[in-house]
């Protein structure tokens, strides 16, 4: 692997003070490197990540300019350029900038929109409260932790990737093959501009290509989200939750996972997760860091725990679950629920924990000495098990060659798993990015395989005709050969969901597509056409491209997009988003509690009463209209006789309810009346 070593910011200093001047030259020309691209590295703790938000968002300001000029003349960056992209911090601790009318960085905040795609743009702003990049020292301590196991080198995967901190960190003595998966467009862009040897998938991790128990490593820091990811298979946990789980999914028998994640996955009270993790793989440890860890780089307070999980082989005896359970930790400042690990081995709390002080009144791990912390940090790291890795010789992940294959076939067309033939007619599956030739198949199961390719192909045809308007004709054309194909299918092995067509297909990612084109009859073991046959089944949507009014373009931004999305009904009416605000006055609202725009019918419904007081408090001109109308939509206060109460009711307080009965049962033992 090549790689360039920055040990000093001078050159990318100088460097980043021409930047802002690419934004007004005209595109290069074709440029031809000098040099192959490297992979970019930092071999010492960057200055960068100690600057304040200003700066850091000059910094992301300056790598986007450099960045759109390296795709006008799509060419690499060079070592030097590499060095102002890697200043991008991302956007967790700057969502000022993405605001309609911030009241700080509105130069900043309007070139930011000049730069970036709409995509682009709304890809950004959806991380400010995930894209929290982590600290130069924290993955430099983290490969000291696998040094300690004996983890020297392997496939390694990266699935919340960022601009590539992990890459850009590891020891030159490590042999990396590095795979890594970022949802944000920007920072997947910049990342193969970095790492330009890593294989890199811009995408959802639950969307990414991959191949479970293929890796030795997952490394990374896990995002942090109320919401959750929809993957049937592991249930539909919460984002952090998913990452940890499809992360063990990912790794072989043997293989570490190595991440960052909040403190909640240890502490809190519901065990499922850890529990789930526990049943494929055991805790080698793991360290509490202070919340002040990320304040310096990503601007914000948080505890965190590195992680360190094995995956067990087949056989080998379960470790000790009690990491699974919370106990009480006895501290000079109280009593703490947590982890059982930390009650069992407190000196892996780097700091001490500290009651209500946390973000939302929980408690957090403070360090009194922030200096402190790189000291701390290797002494825990030193009482981590060590020598526990070993490497799997019989398994070549990283170096195992692709299964020939010809230029004949587009391997990006075809799905994990997927059948394919060759022009030799023999057949093959797609398995860990390559083609893998299947043998020994039987000539039945192989003619069946062929014909129902051939099904898949013109149902495939069929469908995209549809979705792109073709006009009668051609989608005629394209059902008479749907049918044909499917007629030869059937008159030679049967109805596609009978069981031994199944089996024949089994495991490729299109095979229930097939057998939704059946309407089957299970008993009689025979089948319909589906209607899919015989008529167009999807509409075209045609795209709104103009609206003559703000009234229509907000109608347009609630059907297409399902909110008010100012910059899309801008693009409609041509309108500034200024304008728009102004002849929509009342009928959409700022909700400065959410930081969006809202319909009139969303904002003035619901908790009223709350919304009402939150704006009021807020003694600002510019809530006026919220503040009017919010007060119209306030309810009338119910009488005492209109308040009916149930005992028992959720709502009402368990101290009312026994003050009540202790009252009611003083008055009749008195004998009085009630």
């Amino acid at each position: 692997m090549r790689t360039s070593t920055v040990s000093s910011l001078q050159t990318e200093l100088d460097f980043f003070a021409l930047a802002p001047v690419m934004a007004f030259v005209p595109p290069p020309a074709p440029f031809t490197p000098r040099i192959v691209p490297s992979c970019f590295r930092w071999s010492q703790e960057p200055e960068f990540e100690t600057s304040t938000a200003r700066i850091k968002l000059t910094d992301n300001l300056s790598a986007l300019r450099l960045l759109k000029c390296l795709e006008r003349a799509k060419r690499p960056a060079t070592t030097e350029e590499q060095g102002i992209l890697a200043r991008y911090n991302g956007w967790g601790g700057l969502s000022l900038a993405f605001e309609p009318n911030p009241r700080e960085w509105q130069s900043e905040a309007q070139e930011l929109k000049t730069l970036l795609t709409p995509e682009e743009y709304r890809s950004a702003r959806a991380t400010v409260t995930s894209a929290f990049f982590t600290p130069w020292a924290v993955a430099r301590s983290i490969y000291q932790a696998l040094e300690r196991f004996g983890f020297r080198g392997g496939k390694t995967l990266e699935p919340s990737a960022g601009t590539g901190i992990f890459p850009a960190t590891q020891p030159e003595a490590m042999n990396l093959d590095w795979h890594c998966v970022e949802i944000d467009t920007v920072s997947g862009a910049i990342l193969k501009h970095l790492q330009p040897d890593a294989r890199v998938q811009v995408c959802g991790f639950q969307d990414a290509n991959f191949t479970s128990a293929n890796f030795d490593l997952v490394i990374g820091n896990v995002p942090f989200g109320d919401y959750p990811i929809h993957d049937r298979r592991l249930g539909n946990p919460l984002i952090h939750d998913y990452f940890l789980l499809r992360s063990v999914e990912l790794v072989r028998p043997g293989g570490i996972v190595a991440v960052i994640t909040s403190r909640g996955t240890l502490d809190k009270a519901n065990a499922e997760i850890r529990e789930r993790l526990a049943s494929t793989s055991d805790l080698i440890g793991a360290i509490r860091l202070p919340e002040s860890t990320f304040s310096r780089r990503a601007l914000t307070t948080v505890t965190t725990d590195i992680l360190f999980l094995q995956r067990r082989s087949e056989g080998q005896a379960v470790g000790d679950t009690a990491w699974t359970h919370t106990g009480k930790l006895q501290t000079p400042d109280g009593e703490f629920q947590i982890n059982q690990y930390f009650v069992d081995h407190p000196e892996m709390i780097v700091g001490k924990m500290v009651p209500n002080v946390g973000r939302f009144g929980d408690p957090a791990c403070k360090l009194d000495n922030p200096a402190d912390m790189a000291s701390m940090l290797t002494v825990a790291i030193q009482r981590l098990p060590a020598n526990c890795y070993h490497s799997d010789e019989g398994i070549h992940f990283g170096t195992e060659p692709k299964s020939e294959v010809s230029d004949e076939v587009i391997l990006s067309k075809v799905k994990e798993y997927g059948y394919v033939v060759r022009k030799d007619g023999s057949v093959w599956r797609r398995e860990n990015d390559g083609l893998t030739k299947l043998d020994g198949l039987g000539v039945k199961r192989i003619q069946r395989i062929k014909s129902m390719l051939k099904v898949r192909d013109a149902a495939r045809a069929y469908l995209e005709a549809q979705t792109q308007g073709s006009d009668d004709a051609k989608l005629n054309t394209h059902r008479a050969q749907l049918n044909q194909q499917y007629d030869r299918f059937t008159a030679d092995h049967g109805p596609i969901n009978t069981r031994a067509n199944q089996l024949a297909l089994s495991g490729d990612p299109d095979l229930p597509f097939l057998m939704a084109l059946e309407d089957f009859d299970a008993t009689a073991q025979t089948a319909t056409k589906a209607p899919f046959f015989s008529q167009r089944t999807l509409d075209v949507t045609t795209e709104i491209t103009h609206a003559d009014s703000s009234s229509d373009a907000l109608i347009y931004s609630l059907h297409e997009k399902g909110r008010v999305d100012l910059e899309f009904m801008a693009k409609l009416t041509g309108k500034e988003t200024k304008i728009l605000i102004d002849e929509l006055v009342g009928r959409i609202f700022w909700n400065p509690e959410s930081n969006q725009w809202e319909t009139g019918d969303d904002y003035l419904s619901g908790e009223v009463v709350h919304k009402y007081k939150v704006v009021q408090e807020l003694r600002c001109p510019d809530f006026a209209v919220n503040v009017a109308s919010l007060q119209a939509a306030q309810p009338q206060p119910l009488g005492p006789g209109e308040i009916r109460i149930k005992l028992g009711a959720p709502w009402i307080p368990a101290e009312v309810i026994q003050q009540f009965a202790e009252d009611l049962l003083s008055k009749t033992q008195g004998g009085e009346t009630t």
